[in-house]
């Protein structure tokens, strides 16, 4: 009995190793799995990656994957960090920009050492303003281009700071919206789904246009997920 307790959880762990998304191979600055650069585009970033971390010392590297596999964002891009091994020993001054392309996911892993200049809002700011925009108009290589150069503006602690700001504000700005929209317009959506006869058909038809209003704009990666919630409440 006491075999059967220690193996169960032996097996378990194999099976989620054998599920977990493989970390690729460290081949440079640029490791780009999903395709997501030109070869031209690729030489050029190693280059200017390489010669930034010849000059500096920090390490910005980037991992595409067509896609996490169920893995979770976070777990997958620790585990390729610590993997890796990014930045200087005892410095830890390395930076990962990852994205999953079929996921339409991005994160910006920091070393220590790093994280006093590419803090949470800039990591946020040159995720949310400068690679997503690029990213919904098909504009892949400007967007990690784009990226990767304020990565390394951000790692000098040369990033506008009034940029980074605007970022922030913007974020608070939706997040406070999303959650007054979702407190008054959920709330009475749920009345109206409570209420029989013509006072529930009206509150139906009033709340029509407050679906509208996230349908207009509330669009990430290009895919309309505003549009897709007025759809589904019609």
């Amino acid at each position: 009995m006491k075999r059967i307790i220690l193996i169960v959880p032996l097996l378990l762990t194999c099976v989620l190793l054998a599920r977990a998304l493989e970390i690729p191979y460290l081949s440079g600055h640029i490791n780009d799995t999903a395709h997501l650069l030109g070869t031209d585009a690729v030489g050029a970033l190693e280059q200017r990656l390489s010669a930034y971390e010849d000059s500096t010392g920090n390490q910005i590297v980037l991992l595409t994957v067509p896609s996490l596999e169920g893995e979770a964002l976070e777990d997958y891009t620790i585990r390729v960090v610590e993997t890796w091994k990014l930045g200087q020993a005892g410095v830890d001054n390395g930076v990962l920009l990852f994205i999953a392309q079929e996921d339409r996911k991005i994160r910006i892993e920091v070393g220590y050492g790093l994280e006093a200049s590419v803090t949470d809002a800039a990591s946020s700011y040159i995720i949310n303003s400068v690679i997503t925009p690029l990213f919904r108009q098909g504009e892949f290589e400007e967007g990690i281009r784009q990226g990767l150069l304020a990565l390394m503006e951000a790692a000098d602690g040369t990033l506008s700071q009034d940029a980074i700001a605007s970022g922030s504000d913007d974020m608070e700005g939706m997040a406070f919206f999303l959650i007054f929209w979702l407190a008054i317009v959920g709330l009475f959506t749920v009345i109206g789904l409570g209420t029989e006869g013509c006072m529930g058909w009206f509150l139906y038809a009033f709340l029509i246009p407050f679906y509208a209003v996230p349908a207009a704009f509330f669009t990430v990666w290009g895919i309309p997920f505003g549009a897709i919630l007025f759809v589904v409440y019609l």
